[in-house]
């Protein structure tokens, strides 16, 4: 399978209120679809804040349909941990069309790993009904919604200290989620961590 790999540039800040972002949505019109290159990175033509991550994702979107040859997009997000190897089992599985898979919440798939086929990337730049207001993972849920898909379960562990990441059972699972809501600085080493413990039992 062609998987989408590219790495979008989110910059983390301060929360912007709701009303905020709408303003600033509304007064840009589409400057989401500015999107240029810059090394390894996709920037879009979006202010560099937590709350645009929505936009951001549409405008790598719409990268991606224009200049990429790919099955499916594969987003995740800087607190996540993947085992590439799991990973490809798991994607090469996957239905061709109408896919929309990861860890299911009660909003649709949560925003930390999603797969996402062609078809349902073009049919979210087509949909009139977008929500640019909401997070991207809740819009999206609500976008799948309107097209009648459903999500693909496939869960996620959640890790919040590298302590937990020596215990926890991993068999079966590609992505880790390490966030310590207190302490940030966890992540790296939770990250670390099951890096370690992974290299370990492949034998690496």
């Amino acid at each position: 399978m062609r998987c989408g790999l590219e790495r979008v540039g989110l910059g983390l800040s301060a929360r912007v209120s709701p009303g905020l972002r709408r303003r600033w949505i509304n007064r840009t019109g589409r400057s989401h679809r500015l999107v240029r290159r810059s090394g390894g990175l996709l920037v879009v033509g979006v202010p560099d804040l937590w709350p645009y991550i929505n936009a951001k994702m549409i405008g790598a979107f719409h990268y991606a349909l224009e200049n990429l040859d790919f099955d499916f997009i594969y987003r995740t997000n800087s607190s996540a941990y993947l085992d590439v190897k799991e990973f490809r089992s798991w994607i090469d599985e996957l239905p061709p069309e109408r896919c929309y898979a990861g860890s299911v919440r009660d909003f649709g798939v949560s925003g930390s790993g999603f797969a996402i086929s062609r078809d349902l990337v073009r049919a979210v730049i087509d949909d009139p009904h977008w929500r640019f207001d909401l997070m991207d993972d809740v819009a999206l849920g609500q976008s799948m919604k309107r097209l009648s898909v459903s999500p693909i379960d496939k869960p996620r562990i959640d890790l919040h200290s590298p302590d937990e990441a020596q215990s926890v059972l991993i068999d079966g699972c590609f992505q880790f989620r390490c966030k310590n809501r207190d302490n940030r600085r966890l992540d790296v080493a939770t990250m670390q961590a099951i890096h370690d413990r992974l290299l370990l039992q492949s034998g690496g």
